[in-house]
């Protein structure tokens, strides 16, 4: 299944990462997140698998602005500078 809701910068298309048993998903709506889950809920039920909201997080950034998740700094214009340590 090809959706696309995720994030698009350039040519490039990102609408999840993962790592280990980790996802993060990546959209520019509540809608287009909602969309996402969606897809993510349907694919584990299907495939025996289930999520813990008890650990779900939501990031909102906004533009020119940075968040802190889990120590990290991120922020809207890519700048890793805050979260790179001398």
């Amino acid at each position: 299944m090809e959706v696309r809701v995720g994030y698009h910068t350039g040519t490039c298309y990102v609408g999840a990462l993962a790592y280990a048993d980790d996802i993060v998903l990546l959209a520019l709506t509540p809608a287009a997140m909602r969309q996402e889950l969606e897809i993510c809920e349907e694919f584990a039920n299907e495939h025996g698998i289930a999520f813990d909201g008890n650990k779900s997080k939501c990031l909102i950034s906004e533009p020119r602005k940075c968040s802190v998740h889990l120590g990290h700094v991120i922020r809207s214009d890519v700048d890793d500078s805050g979260d790179v340590e001398s």
